[in-house]
């Protein structure tokens, strides 16, 4: 994205030319640098992990929907299937070449869009500020989530969001780029059918601003429609399993379980949502109709809406939200001249903001507001005129709290981590637990293999789950046992089948635990197994069992270990 008309550029001196480019390249390295350290900090979430080892045991010939369950459309399984067959042949770790692919999504994406912008001359009213902006919430606010599918379909929307801030604006549009990002938001929709809503709240606004004719020829909504209506056509075909089996249970099982609206609404994700639009209100009080502000905006509204339509108040899945309405917040900021002071001082707050929610753990919102009182007060005070910038530092500070919110630890079981690794190299793993984050990503970092057909008892959880929700509903209760007695049934296999090195069992403190322990078959099916480490000083008590042919054969099971009780 240009930071200034080519025409202005052509006309500088070169120390001015010179300063003017360190303008917006020098925090361009500076945030992508910090992608990257993020990223070889916190790696991959688990659900990533998870689809990894999807993809490589169908690389090894298992069927997916089959012979490994994965309750997501194969859409999530053909996202990274590149990635993990690149790193197969190149003999590298799979999480780095899926690393890769996500920074390399990130790239093509700002490219493209900018391509679109300086096509349509809509990226010279943009100031130093924009690529930063756009490479920070790309990049380095998806924290934890970074390759998360939502992160993805965030970033293939972009383009689209670009080529109809162009049509709005009645600007020139190149047909080739038109249709590169249709093909792009085609993805995001078959990524996760709800984010098709990110296009369709577009329309109307589109259908004003460019009239409806021009709104019919736009060749990047039929790319669209053609990549979705291809997926649908592929699927049946190439993935009858999800069809017959997986599908029916997802509908059956898996949609039905939602948190109630104001839950929803309440949990951190909206929250900064709705904090980055009051900011947004004030500072674009005069441009909210501008196409650069009130694209991004709508699509906010439209993955707003596609994180209410899936239900299930993960933070992930209110990526995309935050995500575009930060760019229209920092466009916002991008268009009007920004003093160094207040540069300096937005970096201050964020920094100040995410590193206070790193460290507490908690109230991501209030440290924010509080990170950005304190810089609008001192700026207030050192430019002496005029009212305090609350709405600039708010956006500054918000995006650092956020950032901090992305990154911080879900479950972290690190006693257990270190007893599973005392196994040896590569052993072999299999879970009795609900919860898919407590295996996944921590047994592919420590080398594990993990031997279950499933990443997790998520499908006995989920059916229980539906039980209690309607417990006078007979009907219900007697179809959800038909999927808790095969989920247990799978795992009993599993076991059989595999005789895993280790066991994970956790947590322990619920009814699921308690049901899962005591079931005479599961009780069966473990009883070659000891105890050989606990995690009690978490806030997810579990257990590691190995089995017991094991012990004295590695020098290291008779030693103590880490968390060993």
């Amino acid at each position: 994205m240009s930071a200034a008309p080519p025409a202005v550029v052509g006309r500088m001196s070169w120390p001015r030319l010179a300063r003017w480019r360190l303008s917006w390249l020098a925090p361009t390295f500076a945030i992508a640098l910090l992608a990257l350290l993020l990223q070889w900090r916190f790696g991959l979430l688990g659900d990533v992990s998870w689809l990894i080892t999807v993809d490589e045991k169908w690389l090894d010939g298992a069927t997916p929907y089959r012979e490994i369950i994965e309750i997501n459309p194969p859409a999530s399984l053909m996202l990274y299937w590149p990635a993990v067959a690149l790193a197969r042949e190149l003999g590298l770790r799979p999480e780095l070449t899926v690393a890769g692919f996500g920074f390399l999504s990130i790239a093509a994406s700002l490219a493209l869009s900018a391509a679109i912008l300086e096509r349509a001359g809509l990226a010279r009213r943009l100031g130093p500020l924009a690529l930063p902006v756009a490479l920070f919430v790309c990049a380095v606010l998806p924290g934890q989530s970074f390759d998360e599918r939502d992160h993805l379909a965030a970033l293939y929307g972009l383009p689209l969001l670009a080529m109809a801030a162009a049509r709005a604006a009645r600007s020139p549009v190149d047909a080739r780029l038109a249709l590169l990002a249709g093909l792009a938001a085609g993805l995001m929709a078959a990524i996760k059918p709800p984010y098709a809503l990110v296009a369709i709240v577009l329309l109307p606004y589109l259908a004003r601003r460019a009239g409806v004719v021009a709104l019919l020829k736009s060749i990047e909504f039929y790319a669209a429609a053609a990549v979705g209506l291809a997926y649908v056509a592929i699927v049946p075909w190439a993935f009858p399993a999800y069809v017959a089996d997986i599908l029916p249970l997802g509908l059956d099982v898996y949609a039905p379980i939602r948190e109630p609206l104001a839950a929803l609404a309440a949990a951190p994700g909206p929250l900064f949502v709705f904090a980055f639009a009051a900011a947004l209100m004030r500072l674009a009080r005069e441009e909210l109709g501008e196409p650069l502000i009130a694209i991004p905006a709508l699509a906010a509204l439209g993955a707003f809406a596609a994180y209410l339509v899936q239900g299930k108040g993960w933070l992930y899945q209110a990526y995309p939200a935050i995500a575009f309405v930060a760019l229209a917040a920092g466009f916002a900021l991008a268009l009007k001249p920004q003093s160094a002071l207040r540069v300096a001082a937005g970096v201050c707050a964020a920094l100040v903001a995410a590193l206070a929610v790193l460290a507490l753990q908690r109230w991501p919102l209030p440290l924010a507001f509080v990170a950005a009182g304190v810089a609008s007060l001192v700026i207030w005070r050192r430019e002496g005129r005029g009212e305090a910038p609350i709405a600039e530092m708010g956006v500054a500070a918000a995006l650092g709290a956020a950032c901090g919110l992305f990154a911080m630890d879900g479950i972290e079981t690190p006693g257990i981590a270190r007893a599973l690794a005392s196994l040896g190299p590569h052993p072999t793993v299999a879970a009795i637990s609900e919860s898919l984050a407590f295996g996944h990503p921590m047994v592919r970092r420590i080398g594990g293999v993990w031997v279950q057909s499933v990443p997790s008892l998520w499908i006995a959880a989920a059916a229980r789950r539906r039980i209690d929700e309607h417990p006078d509903d007979a009907a219900l209760a007697a179809r959800m046992r038909i999927y808790i007695d095969a989920d247990r049934d799978r795992l009993v296999a599993d076991l059989t089948r595999a005789r895993p090195d280790a066991l994970l069992v956790g947590r322990l403190d619920t009814r699921f635990h308690q049901w899962a322990w005591s079931d005479p078959q599961i009780e069966a099916a473990r009883a070659g197994y000891r105890l050989y480490a606990s995690e009690t000083d978490t806030g997810f008590p579990a257990e590691l069992y190995i089995r017991a042919d094991l012990v004295g054969l590695r020098p290291a099971l008779g030693e103590d270990v880490a968390g060993q009780p």
